[in-house]
């Protein structure tokens, strides 16, 4: 009766450490699991946060640049407009007396028509010269954003496959490890 009591009890023992053993692999699996989630959605914030705040620098930048060529075009323009009164009212003044000499009042205005064409025509193509560099400035760097995106996307997916495969792996081998 004692050896069968005494079998009974390490029977008992063995099943109560069988339990226990799985009870604190359940548990540690799962204090993994959730340690690791956490860990991931704070990766996730910070890049989260990381890529928020690289946008809104960019942005900013862009906005300072834009700012900057406008008061640059503005400036530009007004210069432009002092100088050609300027230079009007002394061509004006040389030329006036001189066709007033000469009477030769068609062929200045000919001579003053072409050279203000030829300004304009210079001006314009220095604007719309300006204004294409410009758009392509803004779209390569649209283009390179996008590009950015998409490769940062691709190596959280490459990251998330790579821990997701380890996390398995473990398990497999907490499992062998416990059903041994």
């Amino acid at each position: 009766w004692r050896r069968y009591s005494a079998r009974m009890k390490y029977i008992n023992t063995l099943i109560s450490i069988k339990a226990a053993t799985k009870i604190q692999t359940a548990c540690r699996t799962f204090l993994y699991q959730t340690d690791y989630l956490f860990t991931l959605m704070d990766i996730m914030t910070i890049q989260r946060v990381a890529r928020g705040a690289m946008g809104r620098t960019i942005a900013r930048q862009k906005r300072q640049l834009v700012e900057e060529q406008h008061k640059k075009e503005e400036l530009r323009q007004e210069s432009a407009l002092i100088i050609q009164r300027l230079y009007r009212g002394y061509l004006g003044r040389d030329l006036y007396s001189y066709l007033l000499q000469e009477h030769e009042f068609n062929n200045a205005a000919t001579a003053i028509q072409t050279a203000w064409r030829s300004y304009d025509a210079e001006q314009t193509y220095f604007f719309k010269l300006d204004c294409i560099i410009h758009i392509q400035t803004v779209m390569r760097g649209a283009l390179a954003n996008i590009w950015v995106i998409d490769y940062l996307g691709s190596i959280i997916v490459s990251q998330n496959a790579v821990r997701r495969w380890f996390a398995i792996r473990k398990a497999k081998t907490l499992r062998k490890l416990v059903n041994v």
